[in-house]
C-alpha cells in the first residue's frame, strides 16, 4: 500500500507511521491509495483536501497508549479511518475521529475483541514515574486511565479521549465497545529494544518487564567497587522506583549513603564478607551480592559488555553452595506453567543455535591421536577450587579425574588465571592426553564427549550443548537430576528439566540489561546483540574478542 503522509509534527513521524502501517511513502497523492495525517488542525486541513481529491480514505493518526516516540517502554500509535462521508461533514480532527469510532462501535451485530485490553487490565495498575506514565503526554496518560480505570477523575485535562469518554456515555455506548477494537486491530506497537514493529501481545510482555524492574527497585541503591565501564549498564540495571543508582568510592561511603536512605547496598562480585553482612544487620540495610561476570554462565561474555548480564542475590553468592541462594530457591520452590516450560524450551533451541553459529575453529588434526577413544574435557577452576571435602588444586582434580577416566583422551583447558609453569605443565601432562592452552573453550565442548568440572560454569554450557557432565563439586546447576553428582546437597531434592534450568536461571534469576537501549531486557535480547556482533569480531585480524567498553563507549557517545 502507498501513503501520502502529511504531518507538522517531528522529522521521523513518516517513517514512524510507514513502518507502523506497512506501507510506502509516497511525495504526491496521485500515487497514493489513503492520505494519513496527524490531529494537527493545519496538517489535517491539508490531508483532508488531498484525500476528497482523489477520492481515498484518511487514515487519522491519533495518540495510542504508549507515546510514539518513547524510548523508556514500548512505543505506539493508534489511528482511525475516515471514509469520505465523515471527511465532507467534519472539518475538524478530533470531532471527526470521534464520530467515525462511535459510528464503527455501534455497528449492529458487530463481535468486539477486547482481548488486548484485557491484557492491558491485567498489569499492575500504572504508577506515576513508571515506564508507561514517563514520556506520556496528557493523551497518552487519558488512553492510559480509561484502559484502566473506565473513565477519567475530573482534574484530567480535557482532550480527544475526554471527548470520546463522553460521547460514549451521551449514546449509551460501553467504551470497551470502541477502545478493545481500536487496540486490537488499529493499533501499532513498537518493540522498545530494535524500535522494531511488534505485535500487542509482545508489546505488553515487554511493558510487563520493563515495569516489574521498576517497581522491584523500589528502595534507594547505593554501591561500591564498580568499574567504570560497568556502572552504566549497572545503573540501568537497578534504577527504578527508588531512584537512580548511587555510586561511591569506598564501602564505608556506600553503606552510609545506605543508612541514610533507607536503602539497599549492592556489593559487586558475588561473595561478601562476613563482616559487611554483620556491618548491614546491625544497620538494618539490605545486602544485594552482584556478580557482573554472569553472562559466562550462558557463554555471551566475549560478546557483551561486563554487566550486560548480572546475578543479584539477597540470600548468598549462587557460587556458593556452603549457603541457599536465592537461584537455588527458585530451582528448588518455582512452579512452571506451561508458558513458562516452553520459552525455557525455546530459549535452549536459540542458545544452541548460537553456540553453533559461535563455534569456529577446526581441531580435528589437534585430536586426531585420540584414535576413537571417549574425549574427556576438564575445564581448569585456577588456583584451588572448592570441593566438599576441602580445597582442591587443579592437579589433584585432574589426577582424579585421570582415576575415573583411565582409557580416555583427557583434554584440559587451564583457567585464564592459572599460570602454568614448566613444573606444573609437566605434571598435568602426566594426566592429561592434551593440554589446549589456545583453543576456545566453546570449541573444545563441541569435541568431547564427555565434560568433568569441579564447579566451573563450562558445565553449564556443556549441558546446554547436550554433553554428559559429572561434577564433583556443587556448582549452581549440579543436583537437580541433569548431572552425575558426585557430592550431595540435602537441600536440593526437586528434579528439573534442562529448559526449566535455562528459563530459571537466565529469565528468572538474572538481571538483562540491553546495552544498546540501556533498559532491562529478556535475555533473548542479549543473545540477539551476541550474535549481531559476530561478524564484526570476525573481521579483527589475531583476536577473538572485542574490547566490550569501546563497543558500549560507541552506543552511549562517549
Amino acid at each position: 500500500m502507498r501513503g501520502l503522509i502529511v504531518s507538522g509534527g517531528r522529522q521521523d513521524f513518516a517513517r514512524r507511521i510507514s513502518e507502523g502501517l506497512g506501507l510506502r511513502p509516497e511525495k504526491t497523492s496521485g500515487q497514493a491509495d489513503i492520505v494519513i495525517c496527524d490531529l494537527g488542525q493545519e496538517a489535517f486541513d491539508t490531508a483532508r483536501r488531498e484525500a476528497l481529491a482523489i477520492d481515498k480514505p484518511l487514515c487519522l493518526v491519533i495518540p495510542g497508549p504508549l507515546p510514539i516516540h518513547s524510548k523508556t517502554a514500548p512505543s505506539s500509535f493508534s489511528y482511525v479511518m475516515l471514509k469520505s462521508t465523515i471527511l465532507r461533514r467534519y472539518e475538524h480532527p478530533g470531532e471527526a475521529g470521534i464520530r467515525a469510532l462511535l459510528a464503527g462501535a455501534l455497528q449492529a451485530g458487530r463481535k468486539v475483541d477486547t482481548s488486548t485490553l484485557d491484557l492491558w487490565r491485567a498489569l499492575p495498575p500504572g504508577a506515576e514515574g513508571s515506564p508507561r506514565r514517563q514520556g506520556a503526554d496528557i493523551e497518552n496518560r487519558a488512553l492510559q486511565i480509561l484502559m484502566e480505570n473506565g473513565k477519567l477523575p475530573d482534574e484530567e485535562p480535557d482532550g480527544f479521549w475526554r471527548i470520546l469518554a463522553e460521547a460514549c456515555a451521551g449514546s449509551q455506548l460501553e467504551l470497551d465497545r470502541v477502545i478493545g477494537p481500536l487496540l486490537q486491530k488499529n493499533t501499532a506497537w513498537f518493540d522498545p529494544y530494535h524500535q522494531r514493529s511488534i505485535d500487542g501481545l509482545r508489546a505488553l510482555d515487554s511493558l510487563r518487564l520493563l515495569e516489574k524492574h521498576w517497581a522491584e527497585n523500589d528502595c534507594p541503591i547505593h554501591c561500591f567497587g564498580v568499574e567504570p565501564e560497568s556502572l552504566p549498564l549497572i545503573s540501568a540495571a537497578f534504577a527504578g522506583k527508588g531512584g537512580p543508582v548511587s555510586g561511591h568510592d569506598n564501602k564505608a561511603e556506600a553503606v552510609a549513603g545506605a543508612v541514610r536512605d533507607a536503602g539497599v547496598l549492592l556489593s559487586v562480585g558475588g561473595k561478601v564478607s562476613d563482616g559487611l553482612e554483620q556491618t548491614c544487620r546491625e544497620k538494618n540495610i539490605g545486602l544485594l551480592r552482584i556478580d557482573s561476570s554472569f553472562a559466562s554462565v550462558a557463554g555471551l561474555d566475549p560478546f557483551l559488555p561486563p554487566a550486560a548480564m548480572l546475578a543479584a542475590d539477597d540470600q548468598g553468592a549462587h557460587d556458593d553452595a556452603s549457603r541457599p541462594s536465592r537461584l537455588e530457591t527458585l530451582l528448588q520452590t518455582y512452579e512452571l506453567n506451561a508458558e513458562e516450560k516452553s520459552r525455557g524450551a525455546a530459549l535452549l533451541d536459540r542458545l544452541n543455535q548460537g553456540y553453533v553459529s559461535m563455534t569456529g575453529s577446526d581441531m580435528s588434526r589437534t585430536i586426531a591421536a585420540a584414535k576413537g577413544r571417549k574425549i574427556v574435557l576438564v575445564p581448569g577452576e585456577g588456583g584451588s577450587a572448592g570441593s566438599p571435602s576441602g580445597d582442591m588444586s587443579d592437579l589433584q582434580f585432574l589426577r582424579q579425574v585421570r582415576e575415573r577416566n583411565p582409557d580416555a583422551f583427557i583434554i584440559f583447558k587451564p583457567h585464564p588465571d592459572m599460570n602454568v609453569d614448566r613444573s606444573l605443565s609437566r605434571d598435568v601432562r602426566r594426566h592429561a592426553d592434551l593440554v589446549a592452552n589456545k583453543n576456545e573453550m566453546s570449541d573444545l565442548i563441541g569435541l568431547c564427549d564427555a565434560l568433568e568440572t569441579l564447579s566451573s560454569v563450562t558445565g553449564f554450557a556443556a549441558l546446554l550443548r547436550g554433553i554428559p557432565v559429572t561434577v564433583h563439586g556443587l556448582p549452581f546447576y549440579a543436583g537437580w537430576g541433569l548431572t552425575e553428582d558426585l557430592a550431595a546437597c540435602p537441600r536440593r531434592t526437586a528434579r528439573r528439566s534442562l529448559g526449566e534450568l535455562v528459563y530459571l536461571t537466565l529469565a528468572v534469576y538474572a538481571r538483562c540489561t540491553d546495552p544498546v537501549s540501556l533498559l532491562p531486557c529478556p535475555p533473548e535480547i542479549l543473545i540477539d546483540r551476541a550474535m549481531a556482533r559476530l561478524p564484526e569480531m570476525r573481521q579483527q585480524e589475531g583476536s577473538t574478542t572485542l574490547n566490550p567498553l569501546s563497543w558500549l563507549s560507541r552506543k552511549l557517545g562517549l
